[in-house]
């Protein structure tokens, strides 16, 4: 668990929100080995990550997932997952919890 400064959201998401640091599930390294990567084992890597914040978001008031992308095309990867860079121009991101419960609802059929 960490928090991501207030400073450091968005504007848009800013007016929303409380004027404290915001709690988050901070994700060390997601990482798929060269030879095995483009086989979705990324995506499923991020989406047990997701799974994880929404159940610590109803324990602990996770507000996000934040991770920190350890280069520029693993950086443009997670922007492409929708997940949105940190104002302080680092290679942090994150997704609220509540975008996270969105994608990861299984339709009903």
């Amino acid at each position: 668990m960490g928090n991501v400064v207030f400073e450091n959201i968005s504007d848009e998401l800013r007016s929303k929100l409380p004027r404290y640091p915001m709690p988050v599930l901070h994700v060390g390294q997601v990482a798929t080995d060269a030879t095995l990567q483009g086989n979705g084992i990324g995506s499923l890597l991020v989406r047990f990550a997701a799974e994880k914040a929404i159940e610590a978001s109803k324990k602990v008031g996770c507000f996000a997932i934040e991770l920190v992308a350890d280069n520029q095309i693993a950086y443009d990867w997670y922007l492409k997952r929708g997940f949105l860079p940190l104002v302080d121009r680092s290679m942090r991101l994150y997704q609220s919890v509540e975008t996270l419960k969105l994608a990861t609802q299984v339709p009903s059929s």
